[in-house]
C-alpha cells in the first residue's frame, strides 16, 4: 500500500498483510506528516485506484522548552531581548530530520507575532531555533508541520527589563537636568519598540517637550549622540536619556521604573523599580526691598489708615512650582505665620511661587523664614535689613557700570583703568562693613562669578564659587542726590569702588553681598573679559618630529586647565608652569601637512589665525622644483632633485642697508651667494612705566601687577589736566619710558643709540664708571627703556639708530606749565 496527497505516491506502508481474505489488508504507516492523503494498493502486480482517504498525521505540539545545552529553562528565565539565542522546542509530530518538513515556526501573544530564524536541526521530539529580537510575556508558539499548525498551551517570556543604575538619582523641583538610565533588556535593538520612563506610575516627557513614548533607535548608538535610547558603544549595556520633568506632586522620593512596549504587538514589560529623589527646598537669600503701602480707607492721603510693606524676595531651589502652593502641598512660613496667595497685584501676600523664587508683600520689616515643600521644610533664614539695590540703567548711569569695552585677563582696561565702580542705596553707611575678618570675608562684600551661556540662550553662573573685588577703604562715600531714582525711596546713594580681580571668560556676574543673611541686590551686573590675543608663534615653523613653541599674545589668563590650543584637528599640550597673561609653551606632536588654521581658545573665547596668514604655525614642508631629467634611459642613470632649504637665521643685526650674503657649503662645493637681511629698526610704540619702585624700573621689571602699570603715552590723560598730574610726563623727567618696536638688535651689541630730541643718550652698556648717569637701556630685540633728563617742549622726536640704519622717530611732549598758586596774590 502507498499514500500521499492526491497521487498516493508519497509514503509506502510498512508490514503489510491480508488481514481479512480477499477484502482488508493492514499496514503499518511509515513516519510522515501533513494530511489529505490518498491510498492505493498493489497486488500481484496489479494497482487498485487511487481511493480519497484523506489520511492525516497528528498536528504538532509543543511540551516544554531548553537550551541546546538543556543548561536553562527559557520558559522559566526569559530570552534575551536582543535575540539570537538558541532555544530548543520539546514535543511530537516534527516531523523526520530527512524530510524537514516544518514550514514555520512562530510566537507572539497571538502565536504568530515573532517569525525566528529556524534551525536544520529537526526531529520528531525536538526544534532548534535562533530568537528574534523583541520583548513580551506569555507569548505562545506557533509550530506549523506540513500545513497542519497548533498553537501550543506552554509559553515564553522575554526577560523583563532590568535597570542597573540612574546616572545623578536626584534632581532640582524645577526639573529639566538630564538624566541617564543604563540596564539591559530595555529593548533598544527591537524593532518598533518603545520605552516609557514611569515616576510613580505615571509615564513623564522623556524629552522635556512632547513627547512621552519615544521611538528606539535601533542602531548601536553611544549616549552622546543624544538619542533618547540605545545600546553604549563597546558595551553589553543599554540606556535610556530623559530629561527631569518638573515635580508635580509630593513626597519628594519617587519610584522610577521603565515600561518597554511595542508600537506594531500588543505587548510591554515593567522593569524593576529605582529611586529617584527631588531636592529638599532650601533658601540661599533674602532680597529685603520697600514695598508699597496699603491703605484700609478709601482716602490714602490719611497716613493713619496706611500701613508699610516689604516686598521679599526669597531666592533659593526645590520650592516646588504654583502649584504645589496652591495645593496646600507647599507653603511659606514666617515667624511660624503661613503666608497666603495675595488676591491682586498690591495686596499683601504671595505673588509669585517657582521652583527657586518666592515673591511678596509682607507687613513687617524683619523676620525668620522657612518653606516646607510636602514634609520637607528648609532652613530657617532671618531678614533683618533693607536689600543694597544698584544703579543699573545704561543710559542714566553708565559711569557705575563696568566697562563696555571689557577687560584684559590681567583685569585691566587697555587703557589702564582697574577699577570697578558701583552705586546704589541702602548700603551701609559705616565703613566697618568693609572690614575683613580672619577669613578674608567681610560685611559687605563685590564677587566676580564664572558664567557659561547655555545652547538655548540661557546663562547659568557659578554662584557659588566666586573671586573677590577688592574693596578700597574710600568706598561707601555718598554721591550727588540728583542721581537716586525713585526705588531708592529717599535713602542716600552710595558709591562702590573695587579693584577687579583676575579673570576670563565673556561673561562673568558681578554679586554685591551684604551682612548675614547675604541680599544679592536688584539684578544683574556682567564682566566681560576680552578674548585671547596671538601675537606670534615661536618658532612658527616647526619640525615634523615636533617641537615646544612659545606662543606670545595678550589675555591667556594663568589657568592652564582653561586654555586650549589646535592645529586644525590636532590639540597641543599646554605646559601649565609657562602660563602668563601674555604667553605659554605648548607642545606641538609630530606630525606633518599644509598649514591649518590654528585656534587658541581661553575658557570659551577663541582666536584664530588663518592658514595663510605667514605668521601662522606650522611643520616645515619639503619643496621640490624641478626632477632632471625627467626621461631616463633604460639603462639607468642618475637623477638630480633640485629643492629649497629652510633654516633658522640666529639672532643678530645689520648697521647697514646693504644686503648680507649667505653661502651654502655642501661636501666642499659652495653654493652662489643668497643675499638676506635684518630689518631696520622699528618703534611701534612709546609708553610709561608707572611703579612705586621707580629705581628699579629702568633695568628691572615693569609688570602688570599691583604696582607696576605699563600705559601707552596719551591714553586716558589730559596733559592740561595739571590738578590729576597731566599726563606725568614732568618736565624735571628722570622717569621711565618704554619704547616697544622691533628689530633693535642683540641687547650687548654696542652698535644701538637712542636720540632725544636730536641728542644721543647715553648707553647703559657704555662702561665709563659712571653706570647710575646712564639714560638708555635696551632690554631685548623689542624693548628699550629710556630714563627722560629734564627738559621742556613738544613734539620731540625721539629715534633708535642700529648702526646707519635709523627708525621713524617717534614724538614725545613734556607736560605744559601749571600754575598752582601766585603769592604775592595782593592788588
Amino acid at each position: 500500500m502507498t499514500y500521499g496527497l492526491s497521487t498516493a505516491s508519497k509514503y509506502t506502508g510498512m508490514e503489510c498483510y491480508v488481514s481479512s481474505a480477499f477484502t482488508k489488508i493492514t499496514c503499518l504507516s511509515a513516519p510522515g506528516t501533513g494530511l489529505g492523503h490518498w491510498a492505493k494498493v498493489t497486488v500481484g502486480g496489479q494497482d487498485s485506484d487511487i481511493y480519497g482517504a484523506e489520511i492525516a498525521y497528528a498536528r504538532p505540539s509543543v511540551n516544554f522548552f531548553s537550551n541546546y545545552s538543556w543548561e536553562f529553562n527559557p520558559a522559566a528565565e526569559g530570552a534575551q531581548t536582543p535575540g539570537n539565542e538558541s532555544i530548543v522546542l520539546h514535543g511530537s509530530n516534527f516531523g523526520t530530520i530527512a524530510e524537514n518538513a516544518i514550514d514555520k515556526v512562530s510566537y507572539g501573544p497571538n502565536g504568530v507575532e515573532y517569525r525566528p530564524c529556524e534551525g536544520a536541526d529537526h526531529a520528531d521530539c525536538a526544534c532548534q531555533i535562533i530568537t528574534s529580537p523583541g520583548l513580551g510575556s506569555d507569548l505562545k508558539w506557533q509550530v506549523t508541520v506540513d500545513g497542519q499548525m497548533n498553537i501550543s498551551d506552554v509559553t515564553t517570556n522575554y526577560k523583563q527589563p532590568e535597570i542597573y543604575s540612574v546616572a545623578e538619582a536626584a534632581g532640582e523641583t524645577k526639573g529639566g537636568t538630564s538624566h541617564v538610565i543604563s540596564g539591559k533588556n530595555l529593548g533598544v535593538l527591537v524593532s518598533n519598540s518603545y520605552v516609557e520612563v514611569l515616576f510613580d506610575g505615571k509615564a513623564i516627557v522623556l524629552d522635556g517637550e512632547y513627547n512621552t513614548t519615544a521611538p528606539v533607535k535601533r542602531a548601536v548608538q553611544d549616549t552622546s549622540t543624544g538619542y533618547i535610547a540605545g545600546r553604549s558603544k563597546g558595551k553589553d549595556t543599554d540606556y535610556i536619556n530623559f530629561i527631569l520633568p518638573p515635580m508635580a506632586e509630593v513626597p519628594q522620593a519617587k519610584t522610577l521604573k521603565v515600561r518597554v512596549g511595542h508600537t506594531v504587538f500588543a505587548v510591554s514589560q515593567d522593569s524593576n523599580e529605582k529611586s529617584f529623589v527631588y531636592g529638599n527646598p532650601k533658601i540661599d537669600s533674602i532680597e529685603n526691598l520697600a514695598g508699597e503701602k496699603i491703605c484700609v480707607g478709601k482716602d490714602e492721603t490719611d497716613e493713619s489708615s496706611c500701613q508699610s510693606t516689604t516686598e521679599l524676595v526669597i531666592r533659593g531651589k526645590n520650592f516646588g512650582g504654583m502649584g504645589l502652593m496652591k495645593g496646600d502641598t507647599s507653603r511659606l512660613d514666617i515667624d511660624g505665620t503661613k503666608q497666603m496667595l495675595a488676591g491682586s497685584k498690591n495686596e499683601v501676600g504671595i505673588s509669585e511661587w517657582t521652583d527657586d523664587t518666592i515673591t511678596l508683600l509682607y507687613l513687617g520689616a524683619q523676620g525668620n523664614a522657612t518653606v516646607t515643600v510636602g514634609e520637607e521644610e528648609s532652613n530657617m533664614y532671618s531678614f533683618k535689613k533693607r536689600s543694597p539695590l544698584l544703579l543699573m540703567d545704561p543710559e542714566n548711569y553708565p559711569q557705575y557700570l563696568p566697562n563696555p569695552d571689557g577687560y584684559r585677563t590681567t583685569g585691566v582696561t587697555h587703557a589702564g583703568e582697574f577699577n570697578l565702580t558701583l552705586a546704589g542705596c541702602f548700603l551701609p553707611k559705616d565703613e566697618s562693613a568693609l572690614v575683613e575678618n580672619e577669613d578674608g570675608t567681610s560685611a559687605l562684600q563685590v564677587t566676580i562669578h564664572r558664567c557659561m551661556t547655555e545652547e538655548d540662550g540661557d546663562v547659568s553662573c557659578d554662584e557659588e564659587n566666586g573671586a573677590k573685588c577688592k574693596l578700597y577703604p574710600s568706598s561707601l562715600k555718598e554721591v550727588s542726590t540728583d542721581l537716586a531714582p525713585e526705588f531708592c525711596k529717599g535713602d542716600t546713594v552710595r558709591e562702590l569702588k573695587c579693584k577687579l580681580p583676575e579673570g576670563t571668560g565673556e561673561v562673568n556676574e558681578v554679586i554685591l553681598k551684604y551682612g548675614s543673611p547675604n541680599f544679592r541686590g536688584n539684578g544683574t551686573i556682567f564682566v566681560h573679559y576680552l578674548p585671547p590675543v596671538v601675537a606670534k608663534f615661536d618658532p612658527k615653523l616647526v619640525l615634523t618630529t615636533g617641537d615646544e613653541v612659545t606662543v606670545t599674545g595678550d589675555n591667556f589668563g594663568t589657568d592652564a586647565d582653561k586654555i586650549s590650543v589646535s592645529m586644525g584637528g590636532t590639540f597641543l599640550e599646554i605646559k601649565n608652569t609657562t602660563v602668563t597673561h601674555t604667553s605659554f609653551v605648548a607642545v606641538v606632536p609630530p606630525g606633518e601637512g599644509t598649514a591649518k588654521n590654528v585656534y587658541v581658545t581661553v575658557d570659551g573665547q577663541t582666536n584664530v589665525t588663518h592658514r595663510d596668514d605667514p605668521g601662522v604655525l606650522r611643520y616645515l614642508y619639503p619643496i621640490i622644483d624641478s626632477v632632471d631629467p625627467t626621461e631616463l634611459d633604460t639603462i639607468g642613470g642618475n637623477v638630480s632633485v633640485t629643492g629649497s632649504l629652510e633654516f633658522v637665521v640666529p639672532e643678530g643685526q645689520n648697521t647697514r642697508d646693504d644686503p648680507m650674503e649667505l653661502l651654502l657649503h655642501v661636501a666642499g662645493q659652495v653654493s652662489d651667494p643668497i643675499t638676506i637681511n635684518y630689518g631696520p629698526p622699528q618703534v611701534v610704540n612709546v609708553s610709561m612705566c608707572f611703579s612705586e619702585a621707580f629705581s628699579n624700573v629702568f633695568k628691572g621689571p615693569c609688570e602688570l601687577n599691583e604696582d607696576d602699570m605699563i600705559v601707552p603715552l596719551g591714553d586716558d590723560c589730559d596733559p592740561y589736566d595739571g590738578a590729576n598730574g597731566g599726563c606725568r610726563l614732568n618736565t624735571n623727567g628722570g622717569y621711565t619710558l618704554v619704547l616697544f618696536g622691533e628689530n633693535f638688535g642683540k641687547p650687548d651689541a654696542g652698535v644701538q643709540k637712542v636720540s632725544f630730541g636730536g641728542r644721543t643718550l647715553k648707553n647703559s652698556n657704555e662702561d665709563d664708571g659712571q653706570e647710575a648717569l646712564a639714560e638708555v637701556h635696551f632690554v631685548s630685540h623689542t624693548e628699550i627703556r629710556v630714563r627722560i633728563p629734564a627738559g621742556v617742549g613738544v613734539d620731540i622726536p625721539i629715534k633708535v639708530k642700529v648702526g646707519e640704519r635709523e627708525s621713524i622717530a617717534k614724538m614725545f611732549s613734556y607736560d605744559p606749565p601749571y600754575i598752582e598758586e601766585i603769592t604775592p596774590n595782593n592788588p
